[in-house]
């Protein structure tokens, strides 16, 4: 069963995937990607994969920004498809505090 995604202007929730709009990307040395793994399930071992067909996207793996130059989707199986019109693009994996630090949420 495929779950609903969040919509807020310039933002989209999938999951614990948060994409946001961003007015700038990054300068330097970006990787030119057709297929980006935003994050992988540790439990079911299903993945959030911005998938950009023929053109590919900009990557700035250590920023984790995407700057997507044609329209674009956010692919996961257990949650809507995200699409994305071009544009440089944020991408945050939600975390959670424990009193041991910091983790990823797990989808």
């Amino acid at each position: 069963m495929k779950t609903e995604n969040q919509k807020i202007a310039g933002q989209y929730r999938q999951g614990d995937v948060l994409i946001e709009r961003v007015d700038v990307a990054p300068t330097g040395e970006s990787e030119p990607k057709t297929k980006i793994t935003l994050a992988e399930g540790e439990v079911t071992g299903h993945s959030h994969v911005l998938e950009c067909g023929s053109v590919p996207a900009d990557w700035w793996k250590e920023e984790r920004v995407a700057v997507v130059k044609a329209p674009a989707q956010v692919t996961h199986q257990e949650h809507a498809t995200v699409s994305l019109m071009p544009g440089p693009h944020r991408i945050t994996r939600q975390r959670e505090y424990t009193p041991e630090g910091l983790i990823n949420v797990a989808d």
